[in-house]
C-alpha cells in the first residue's frame, strides 16, 4: 500500500472515532515513514491523498490490466474542503504538470465538485451536495497509462454501463458504491462512496458532468526560504478541514513532511513541551522512525518531520517560513513559488 493509504487510513479512524488529531496525525506519519523506507524512490509518487471531512470511502490498491476487476487491498479515506477557482481556459494538449489540477471545480448534476489533493498520478476532489454540508463522494482522475490505481470498482462483478456513450462499470457492495470509466484513452476515473450508495444512473450523471480545465497549481499558504537539500515534493493536499495544509516531500533515503493545522498544539503526551522551535513554542518527541515537533504559531500549529532531517533543520524551515492567511485559501501560494528553487 503507498504511503497516502496510509495517512488516509488514520485520518479516517480521525473522522469516525474522533480521537485527538496530534495523536493520529502522529501514528499516520510513523506508519508513513516505515512504509517509504520499504519502497524505492521510483515508487513514491503514491497516487491517494490525505483528505478530512468525514466521509470514509473505499480504496483499492489495484495491479493488472483495464479490465481487471480484483483489488488488492481495501483501505478507507476521508474526503475534504474547498479548492481554488481556476479560468474556463480551454485544456492544453501536452501532459498535466504534477502538481495542478485539471479538473474544474463547482456544480456538477446537483452536487459541488471540489478538488484537494493532486501528485503526479491522479487528481482527487470532494462531492458534496449542492451549497455545503459533509463530502458524499470522491472523485479520483488517474493519469493516462498510469499504474497506480488508488481507487477502482467496489466489487469483484461490476455491471456494464454507459457514460458519455462509452463503456463504463457501476459497482456496489454494501454500503459502498463506485462508478469507473476512461475519461480519456488510458486514464481512468473512479466516482466513490462509502454509502448510503449512490443509485446507478446518479453515478453515471455526475461521470457525465466532470469537466477540466487549462492547468492551475495546488497552494499552500505559505512561503519557505530554505528546505534540507535534495527534498523534493510528491503529493500535496489544500485546505481540508484536518490539516489546512500537508506538503509531503522526498529524497534518497528519506521523506518528509510539513503540515499546517488550524488552532494551537494540543498536549500530546510523552511529547517533551519545553522546547523552542525558531523561538517559538514548541512540543517534540523522537520516534523509532524521525522525530516530530509541532510548533505553536498562537492561531495555527505548523507540524513538522522526517527521519532523516536533524532539529536545527527542521528549525531552519520554521524559521524561513513567512504566511499568508491560512484560513483564506484565497490568500495562499502556487506550490512552485512557495518552495525554494529545487
Amino acid at each position: 500500500m503507498r504511503t497516502e493509504e496510509d495517512l488516509r487510513a488514520a485520518l479516517v479512524e480521525r473522522e469516525v472515532l474522533a480521537p485527538d488529531r496530534d495523536r493520529v496525525l502522529e501514528r499516520a506519519r510513523r506508519t508513513a515513514v516505515r512504509r517509504r523506507r520499504r519502497h524505492t524512490a521510483g515508487a513514491a509518487a503514491a497516487t491517494a491523498a490525505v483528505m478530512a471531512a468525514g466521509l470514509p470511502v473505499a480504496v483499492h490498491q489495484w495491479s493488472g490490466g483495464p479490465d481487471r476487476q480484483d483489488p488488492v487491498r481495501t483501505v478507507t479515506a476521508p474526503v475534504a474542503g474547498t479548492a481554488a477557482t481556476p479560468s474556463s481556459a480551454p485544456v492544453p494538449s501536452g501532459p498535466r504538470p504534477p502538481f495542478a489540477f485539471t479538473l474544474r471545480p463547482g456544480p456538477i448534476a446537483g452536487f459541488t465538485l471540489q478538488p484537494m489533493g493532486v501528485n503526479a498520478d491522479v487528481q482527487i476532489a470532494a462531492i458534496r451536495p449542492a451549497g455545503e454540508g459533509p463530502a458524499r463522494a470522491q472523485l479520483f482522475v488517474h493519469r493516462a497509462d498510469t499504474k497506480s490505481r488508488a481507487a477502482w470498482d467496489v466489487s469483484d462483478s461490476p455491471a456494464r454501463v454507459r457514460v458519455n456513450g462509452k463503456p463504463a462499470w457501476y459497482s456496489v457492495k454494501g454500503a459502498a458504491s463506485a462508478i469507473r470509466w476512461e475519461h480519456a484513452p488510458g486514464g481512468w476515473a473512479v466516482i466513490e462512496t462509502s454509502g448510503p450508495p449512490l443509485p446507478q444512473q446518479t453515478l453515471v450523471s455526475l461521470a457525465e458532468a466532470v469537466r477540466f480545465t487549462a492547468p492551475y497549481e495546488v497552494t499552500v499558504p505559505y512561503r519557505l526560504s530554505y528546505l534540507p537539500a535534495g527534498y523534493r515534493p510528491f503529493h500535496v493536499v489544500q485546505a481540508s478541514p484536518a490539516a489546512l495544509s500537508v506538503v509531503q516531500l522526498e529524497r534518497d533515503g528519506g521523506a518528509m513532511d510539513i503540515t499546517v493545522l488550524d488552532g494551537p498544539p494540543s498536549g500530546r503526551p510523552g511529547w517533551r513541551p519545553d522546547r523552542t522551535i525558531a523561538g517559538r513554542p514548541a512540543q517534540c518527541t523522537d520516534l523509532v522512525d524521525g522525530r516530530r515537533c509541532a510548533v505553536d504559531f498562537g492561531t495555527f500549529t505548523v507540524d513538522v518531520g522526517s527521519g532523516t532531517v536533524s532539529r536545527a533543520e527542521m528549525a531552519r524551515v520554521v524559521a524561513g517560513m513567512s504566511f499568508a492567511d491560512v484560513r483564506d485559501p484565497a490568500t495562499w501560494h502556487e506550490l512552485d513559488a512557495a518552495l525554494p528553487a529545487r
